[in-house]
């Protein structure tokens, strides 16, 4: 997804030799390039690539040294020991799921490791470049590599809904927005005018980069998740508004500038008109239920997506309330409805609600205030690092465009959707986290 080189703009840290001599960094390096290219593709490669990276960390006095100036790393070991005593807490209170609590606390807990991958990107550039680049081409080699690929490739739609590769479509469609928002951010560096590049090669790249953005958008369509259709409607254009605004190749490239306001929209516009059939499907019944919700109340609207959503977020709301503070426990959502199933609409298939579709929903039910605020403070904090770090020319426009747009994304999308527990999304939080993480780190310290 990026050149070689993503100092442009910035004097982005220092640069080392990319390979280095200490067998522990190497082991950690190796561990960090497994572990992208593999983190949207495979859960045991990742695995792997995240072990090694945790044992490299694990040995590095340095590692240690460097930590123990950085607010966020107290901030997440905090938050590590709360969901730790608060598992422990619930699996006592409730010793029919005693194992539940331990499981879901260990998943809460892998989220906020994302200082490991940040430490092993921090001090140079190039890193984060070839993370990205194998990340994109690990999830493009995992699409290709499943069974539903050809939906893609072909030029019919059909009505389908797939999560390629994924169990779950809605985190495919997700990665495929991040991805769009990925290729239009980084796109005019390698697009750029080049002397030393044959005149074939713009050619290639912009014809290679707008069969990507059609490949991925087709993919997020397939997805049929009208949540992140909701967060890529809001955040796909706003970016690209802001980002080329005042990006200086386009002022460079006026020709070609107009050029791509005009071929983006037409090119969006016949995707969506192909795959409207698809489109209208899902989202009119929604319309229809939540008029119905605003009339006349929400146990009066039939069963659907948006129904049985806001019947599991007025439950959740209702049960936090109790335990405002500390919450009921990591893993306590499934035994709560099972406790009370007349406050929530039913499943489809029967089988309980596991989770309340909204991460912040879920984040009051299971942890409480003092959980939501540690929660919180991370983001926060991290996201400052990621401001000042731009401001003060240590961090690429591109870099920072994408960062807070994927946070963005994120933002909506877990309005409606708890999936951040599963694999497949918390390997990409760890490798979008730990950017940002690695960015604000001091570069004297790696």
């Amino acid at each position: 997804m990026l050149p070689s080189n993503l100092n442009d703009n910035a004097t982005f840290l220092n640069h080392r030799p990319l390979w280095p001599a200490s067998w522990v960094e190497r082991v950690g390096i190796i561990g960090l390039y497994l572990f992208a290219l593999s983190s949207m593709a495979s859960v045991s490669a990742a695995n792997i690539g995240l072990g090694l990276m945790l044992l490299s960390f694990i040995v590095s006095s340095k590692a240690w040294r460097s930590m123990s100036h950085e607010p966020i790393f107290w901030l997440c070991l905090t938050l590590i020991v709360y969901i730790s005593l608060r598992a422990i807490w619930a699996a006592q209170e409730f010793p029919s799921i005693s194992n539940l609590p331990m499981n879901r606390a260990k998943s809460w807990i892998l989220l906020f490791l994302f200082f490991i991958v940040g430490w092993w990107l921090a001090g140079d550039s190039r890193h984060t470049a070839i993370v990205l680049v194998l990340a994109l081409a690990g999830f493009t080699l995992g699409i290709l590599s499943s069974p539903d690929a050809s939906l893609l490739l072909s030029l019919i739609p059909k009505n389908v809904r797939s999560g390629m590769h994924y169990d779950k479509a809605i985190l495919f469609g997700f990665h495929c927005a991040v991805m769009i928002l990925g290729l239009l951010v980084f796109a005019p560096r390698w697009l750029r005018r080049n002397r030393q590049r044959a005149p074939w090669v713009p050619v290639f790249l912009a014809i290679a980069t707008l069969v990507m953005a059609l490949f991925f958008l087709q993919g997020m369509i397939i997805s049929q998740s009208r949540g992140v259709w909701l967060a890529a409607l809001v955040v796909i254009p706003v970016t690209a508004f802001l980002f080329h605004r005042k990006s200086a190749w386009q002022h460079a490239n006026g020709k070609r500038r107009w050029l791509l306001w005009l071929l983006i929209p037409a090119v969006v516009t016949l995707v969506a008109a192909t795959n409207w059939n698809l489109i209208w499907k899902r989202l009119s019944p929604e319309g229809q239920t939540l008029t119905i919700v605003l009339q006349q109340g929400l146990d009066k609207a039939p069963l659907s997506s948006s129904s049985y959503r806001l019947s599991m977020w007025r439950f959740g709301i209702e049960k936090w309330s109790e335990r405002p503070i500390f919450g009921w426990g990591p893993g306590s959502t499934q035994l709560l409805v099972e406790q009370e199933p007349e406050k929530v609409y039913p499943h489809p298939s029967g089988e309980p609600w596991d989770h309340l579709h909204s991460v912040y929903v879920e984040l009051l039910l299971q942890l409480g205030l003092t959980g939501a605020a540690l929660v919180a403070a991370i983001i926060v904090l991290l996201t400052k690092g990621v401001v000042d770090a731009y401001r003060s020319n240590r961090l690429p426009r591109d870099l920072f465009y994408f960062f807070t747009a994927c946070l963005a994304l994120t933002a909506i999308y877990s309005l409606t959707d708890f999936r951040h527990l599963q694999w497949n999304w918390r390997f990409f939080w760890l490798l979008f986290a730990g950017i940002g993480f690695a960015s604000q780190m001091n570069p004297a310290s790696r």
